[in-house]
């Protein structure tokens, strides 16, 4: 009797382990079944939740953003230079209205103005000037309206503000942020764009010469 009592304890012991493997193995197989569904959905943020195809696509474009191996060249750039006109400006004699509250001001009125490019023209009347603001430690903020004539007739004008720094008997760089006005429909698109351009000043203080260009 005691080998059968023996015997069918060792019986109620293996079922109780297969049983206990059983419930294991279901409860290893739903939070594995769990992982996959919640997986896509996870990646699938953008498109329908829950599409495996749709997370395999997200999960690839993270990983191109952030592999600086692959490039996109159809992405637009942030920034992007036109080339508009090349400009050269000659300077009367300035007039020095000397320190004010705002600074030192300089009235440079301009003798000729010619323009090449996308735009080209010349100088047209005579109210054309910078009225510059030297500062401290020879920083310039250039001021200035020029009246331009198409070599086709007509007429714009053209204003911008920027920045020299002016360097006593040297050539000096000046950085400016050029926008236009017209009338004519010919030239209407100058009206909606934003120039930028760069120059140099000649040593004698005497001319001008820019490259400017559209910024899109």
């Amino acid at each position: 009797m005691a080998g059968g009592r023996t015997v069918t304890c060792n019986r109620a012991v293996v079922r109780a382990l297969r049983t206990r493997l059983l419930l294991l193995g279901r409860h290893d197989n739903t939070k594995d079944n769990t992982k996959k569904e919640m997986a896509p959905r996870l990646l699938d943020q953008n498109g329908a939740a829950g599409s495996p195809a749709g997370g395999r696509v997200i999960a690839r474009d993270m990983i191109a953003c952030r592999d600086p191996s692959r490039s996109h060249p159809t992405e637009p750039s942030m920034i992007a230079l036109n080339p508009l006109c090349m400009m050269t400006v000659r300077l009367k004699e300035p007039l020095d209205a000397g320190n004010t509250p705002t600074g030192q001001r300089v009235i440079a009125e301009i003798a000729s103005a010619s323009l090449s490019g996308r735009l080209s023209g010349s100088l047209a009347g005579g109210s054309s000037a910078d009225w510059l603001t030297m500062v401290g430690g020879g920083l310039g903020l250039p001021d200035v309206r020029i009246v331009i004539r198409t070599e086709d007739g007509a007429v714009i004008l053209m204003r911008y503000s920027g920045r020299m720094r002016f360097v006593p008997g040297q050539a000096s760089i000046v950085m400016i942020a050029p926008v236009f006005e017209t009338g004519d429909p010919r030239y209407s698109w100058l009206n909606e764009i934003q120039a930028v351009g760069k120059g140099m000043l000649s040593a004698d203080l005497t001319t001008l010469d820019y490259e400017i260009c559209e910024l899109q």
